[in-house]
């Protein structure tokens, strides 16, 4: 066990005077053990953020509400997860795919596409696994990834639906591939996973891009810290 999950063992025991505290800390706790086995937690995880007036009323939850905040790092730093979706999430996006052929651009260690497979979806996964500059650099994906960047993919995949989940900010390919689609007079849906002009895609993307916050799609989707991520449909 490393020091993260150690340190929250520490913090379990610092709460057994509260239970609703405790059960924060083994949600992530059993999050990580499934995330280890290439599995995705069941719900999403509980609110991890502590408010001031929470933090003044007992001060010990202050080292536990920084803890929380490094979980995305962590995440991404151990295991090449930017974002965390969750099995009650993957059975409403199922439900809206509903059997239509799907593609999953910049799908990093492709999580979604993984779990859209077990799920009997019809899915291709692609990525350039070329992660150089992040701070994982080493791609070890839950199945089978075409090498293809995002822009290729689209244009020589055919797919009804496309999923593009937290794409970096460092480059505009996301805008060009919405200006290639409304080109092609794309018909289908764009699903795009990120926050609205913050830490996820282009600048030119955001201004671009109209959005729907789909409510289906978001019910059992949450960010796991002030991230204010959430699940578009995008034209």
């Amino acid at each position: 066990m490393d020091e993260f999950q150690q340190q929250l063992r520490q913090q379990y025991q610092i709460f057994a005077d509260r239970p609703l505290v405790q059960d924060k800390i083994q949600a992530v706790l059993d999050c990580l053990k499934k995330i280890k086995q290439q599995q995705l937690p069941a719900q999403p995880l509980p609110v991890l953020t502590f408010s001031i007036n929470a933090i003044l009323a007992d001060p010990r939850l202050m080292p536990l509400d920084d803890l929380f905040s490094q979980l995305r790092q962590y995440l991404i730093v151990n295991f090449g997860i930017w974002s965390l979706p969750n099995q009650a999430f993957i059975r409403d996006l199922s439900a809206f795919i509903h059997g239509r052929p799907t593609l999953e651009i910049m799908a990093g260690n492709a999580l979604i596409s993984a779990c859209l497979q077990q799920a009997s979806q019809i899915i291709q996964t692609t990525d350039t696994l070329k992660w150089q500059g992040q701070d994982n650099q080493s791609p070890h994906p839950w199945c089978s990834v075409q090498t293809l960047d995002a822009l290729t993919a689209v244009q020589t995949i055919p797919a009804t639906v496309i999923i593009m989940s937290w794409a970096p900010d460092t480059d505009n390919q996301d805008y060009q591939l919405l200006n290639y689609l409304r080109q092609e007079n794309f018909q289908g849906d764009l699903i795009v996973i990120g926050e609205a002009n913050g830490a996820t895609n282009s600048a030119d993307f955001w201004q671009t891009a109209q959005l729907e916050k789909n409510k289906h799609l978001n019910q059992n989707y949450r960010s796991l810290d002030n991230i204010q991520e959430a699940v578009y449909l995008v034209q």
